[in-house]
């Protein structure tokens, strides 16, 4: 049923794209749903509404998942990038060829989305406590849901932009379809309703000694984190492995690699991510809750 479902649906797109050519953003995503994602891991509708789907997903030799995916949403793309096109798998190759799987107890998602890399990191780490931070308020409600529905207790979503202080931030949304992907945030001269935090504060308020794993895709505000000194320390302190997408538009990538051949740090880079092991810190395991 949903070959056929997905035969029909890239006919029927592919006649409004090249005979009406007006295509609106449910047509992208289930464009999307049919060509691509259902293709992959035994994806298959769990449950559908007019405004999402709830999926279910299997990798070879790992639990079965499930996602919340919204309809007419930019959401299919971390489920391809993670899922399908494998985007941390150099990080999971990094910590096997160290033999330090087991020792993988601290994990901080920055820049969570909708809960995806958080969903792979727990399947490959299932001791691991995750600690996975959003700021946008419809991006934070679907990573609650997706913790829910998968009954994983140990990983706890905060509703934050990572920044160099604890202050107040605002959030720059562009526009078009992608934009759930592509929220940049700021420093606000007032409050507002968003907290900006550091990754020390987040990492103390979770009683996390090490962060095992950092992964960082914070939409530019790497930049801002890598010129500060305090940031700076608590990486060769504290982060074991970091897996972090610098953005070219910031034009920080030869400050952060400089940073990296100064204080220790091993790194390669794969796709759009760099990553990067801290020497002096992978000889020594973290310790388990």
């Amino acid at each position: 049923m949903l070959h056929v479902k997905r035969l029909f649906y890239v006919f029927y797109y592919s006649i409004k794209k090249y005979i009406v050519r007006r295509r609106s953003p449910w047509d992208y995503f289930w464009n999307d749903y049919y060509r691509r994602l259902s293709c992959h891991h035994h994806l298959r509708i769990i449950r559908h509404s007019r405004g999402e789907i709830l999926v279910g997903f299997q990798q070879q030799g790992f639990p079965p998942l499930r996602g919340y995916l919204r309809i007419s949403s930019s959401d299919p793309a971390p489920y391809m990038q993670v899922f399908v096109q494998g985007e941390y798998a150099p990080l999971i190759e990094l910590i096997e060829k160290n033999r330090d799987a087991r020792n993988i107890h601290h994990i901080v998602d920055a820049g969570g989305n909708i809960g995806m890399t958080t969903l792979y990191l727990k399947q490959r780490f299932p001791q691991a406590r995750i600690l996975v931070v959003e700021p946008d308020t419809s991006n934070f409600a679907q990573v609650q849901k997706n913790i829910r529905v998968n009954a994983f207790t140990d990983i706890e979503p905060v509703q934050a932009g990572v920044w160099k202080k604890d202050t107040f931030l605002s959030i720059t949304q562009p526009e078009g379809l992608m934009n759930q992907t592509s929220l940049v945030v700021t420093e606000s001269a007032t409050p507002t309703s968003l907290k900006g935090v550091t990754i020390g504060t987040l990492a103390d308020g979770q009683g996390f000694p090490v962060i095992d794993v950092l992964k960082m895709d914070i939409e530019g505000t790497e930049a801002v984190l890598f010129r500060d000194p305090d940031f700076r320390e608590m990486l060769v302190k504290r982060v074991r492995y970091l897996a972090l997408e610098i953005h070219a538009s910031t034009g920080a990538a030869p400050e952060i690699h400089r940073f990296f051949d100064e204080n220790q740090f091993s790194y390669t880079e794969a796709s759009e991510t760099t990553f990067a092991v801290n020497r002096n810190l992978t000889a020594h395991q973290s310790m388990p809750v």
